[in-house]
């Protein structure tokens, strides 16, 4: 629980939020900001030195953050579809179109529209194909899963509830079929076992031997929708 939220300032501005929480930590968000996160007793003079020993790092992902938000308020020339990159293509239709490896998208003056414009997209392809996927997965697994949500998540590519909700998010799109079914997998493990457990790993390797290789592919998308500004 949050105890109090302020702003230090320093050479670095700061947000300050103290926690119930052993460990001090330090990120900077999409819009640029520095947050901490601190023990609840731990001294302001500490949270200062450390944020001062940090201060290449915050350096260094300011100007990340800058270049990610310079990114997005481009229209974008490339994308990612299941895995393969595709050119994207201006035109005077109202609707996106994929065809032959090129994604068609309205021309509009506001990048942002643009950006909102292909979210809307991949969201309704997310709904289409994950839909087919899970009941593919549920069906092979013998499970069962009460409702599918396609979700916003930046963080995550998925979740699944005690009451048998699966989140999955639109982000997925741009990631392989066989990557997204991994994530799919995973979810549906979750049925069974509600945990992190060696049974729950030993189950989605069953169904998924390739797990491994799918979490590191991820993990390498994220850092490209990272750099795209795809996660702002």
């Amino acid at each position: 629980m949050i105890d109090k939220m302020k702003k230090q300032q320093m050479t670095y501005p700061y947000i300050l939020q103290r926690m119930r929480r052993k460990s001090i930590s330090l990120s900077v968000t999409p819009a640029g900001e520095v947050l901490v996160k601190a023990p609840l007793r731990m001294s302001e003079q500490a949270i200062r030195a450390f944020v001062q020993k940090h201060e290449g790092w915050i350096q260094e992902h300011l100007h990340i953050a800058e270049e990610q938000r310079k990114k997005y308020a481009e229209a974008p020339a490339q994308v990612r579809f299941l895995g393969k990159d595709c050119r994207v293509q201006l035109w005077q239709e109202k609707q996106v179109c994929l065809q032959d490896g090129v994604v068609y998208l309205p021309e509009m003056e506001d990048a942002a529209k643009q950006r909102a414009k292909l979210t809307a997209w991949y969201r309704q392809q997310a709904k289409e194909l994950l839909g087919r996927r899970i009941e593919h997965w549920a069906q092979r697994m013998g499970c069962s899963y009460a409702k599918l949500r396609i979700s916003g998540a930046r963080k995550r590519w998925g979740s699944c509830t005690s009451e048998g909700t699966v989140s999955l998010a639109w982000r997925l799109m741009m990631a392989s079929p066989r990557d997204v079914d991994y994530v799919i997998v995973h979810e549906l493990a979750h049925r069974t076992h509600m945990d992190h457990s060696r049974e729950f790993w030993m189950l989605v390797a069953k169904y998924c031997p390739e797990y491994e290789t799918c979490r590191r592919m991820l993990k390498d998308i994220s850092q490209w929708m990272h750099q795209e500004g795809w996660d702002l």
